[in-house]
């Protein structure tokens, strides 16, 4: 009853578990930053394959709308 009001105890949290999930977490985020990186350079190219083609418009939409939500 105590605990319900009191609240319960704080478990111990083990470090190394704590070191794991750091690790795992750091992982997880170089992979999305590897993943948008390369989607951000696709998109680069993807520009400058218009501006080749001498198609502004084209060019411009990409570059305002595509590149710019992978930036930091």
């Amino acid at each position: 009853m105590f605990a319900r009001i009191l609240g319960k105890p704080k478990q111990e949290t083990n470090a190394l578990a704590t070191l794991d999930k750091l690790n795992e977490t750091l992982e997880m985020l170089e992979k999305k930053e590897s993943v948008l990186q390369k989607k951000a350079s696709a998109e680069v190219e993807k520009a400058k394959a218009y501006t080749k083609a001498k198609n502004k418009r084209g060019t411009m939409i990409v570059a305002i709308k595509d590149s710019s939500r992978f930036d930091p």
